[in-house]
C-alpha cells in the first residue's frame, strides 16, 4: 500500500521545499546553467562618433556607493570699487548738514524699525550725492534742496516737507525720484524725534 498523500506530495519534483525558490531579480546576474559566450561585437565597442576625452567609464551602482565630493566652481574675483569722486565744493556743506542730522537721529532712536529705515535713508542720500557729483540736477532743484538744508538747520521741519513737496512736482521728478522718499524720511523723522541741530 503506498503511503498516504502529504501535502508536499503535489508539489512537482523541481521545486520541493528545500530547494531555494527566489524572485525574479532584474539586478542579479542569472545563471540559466546555459554557456555564456561573447561576442566579438561586444568585446571592443567603441564609437567613433563621441571624441576620446567625453567617453566614460560606466559605473554601476555598486561602484558609486560612497559621496564623491565635485570639485569647487571657480570663484572670480570681485571688481575693486570705483572709487567715487569728491562732492564739489559747493555741495560739501549740504551733505554735512544731511549727515549730520541722519547721525543724530541714529544717536536718539532705540527703535530697530527706524535703524531699518535708515538703512534706506542712506542708500538713498548717496543716491542724492551721485547726482550732485555728476551735475544731473536743475539749478532749481538745488536751490529747493539748500532751501531745505536751511530749514532743517534752524528746525523748521514743517517748511522744510513742504520745499520737498515743491521738488517732488517740479520738472526734475525723474532725477529727484531715487532720493527724495529718503530725504522725505530723514526730515520726518527729525520731527518726530524731536532733533535739532545746533
Amino acid at each position: 500500500m503506498p503511503p498516504p498523500p502529504t501535502a508536499n506530495s503535489n508539489i512537482p519534483t523541481n521545486l520541493q521545499p528545500n530547494d531555494p525558490v527566489g524572485y525574479y531579480n532584474p539586478a542579479l546576474p542569472q545563471n540559466n546553467n546555459l554557456p555564456t559566450q561573447q561576442f566579438p561585437s561586444q568585446l571592443s565597442f567603441q564609437t567613433s562618433a563621441i571624441p576620446q576625452q567625453q567617453q566614460q567609464p560606466w559605473i554601476t551602482q555598486s561602484q558609486n556607493v560612497g559621496y564623491t565630493e565635485q570639485p569647487a566652481p571657480v570663484q572670480r574675483q570681485p571688481e575693486p570699487v570705483k572709487e567715487k569722486p569728491p562732492l564739489p565744493e559747493e555741495y560739501i556743506y549740504l551733505q554735512t548738514v544731511l549727515e549730520e542730522l541722519k547721525n543724530q537721529c541714529l544717536t536718539v532712536s532705540a527703535d530697530p524699525r527706524t535703524k531699518r529705515k535708515f538703512v534706506d535713508v542712506t542708500k538713498r542720500l548717496d543716491n542724492l550725492y551721485d547726482c550732485l557729483r555728476d551735475g544731473r540736477l536743475h539749478s532749481a532743484t538745488i536751490a529747493a534742496l539748500n532751501q531745505i538744508v536751511q530749514f532743517v538747520q534752524v528746525g523748521d521741519y514743517a517748511n522744510a516737507l513742504q520745499t520737498h513737496t515743491q521738488i517732488a512736482f517740479g520738472s526734475d521728478f525723474s532725477q529727484c525720484a531715487g532720493f527724495m522718499p529718503g530725504l522725505k524720511v530723514l526730515v520726518q523723522s527729525a520731527a518726530d524725534l524731536q532733533v535739532y541741530l545746533r
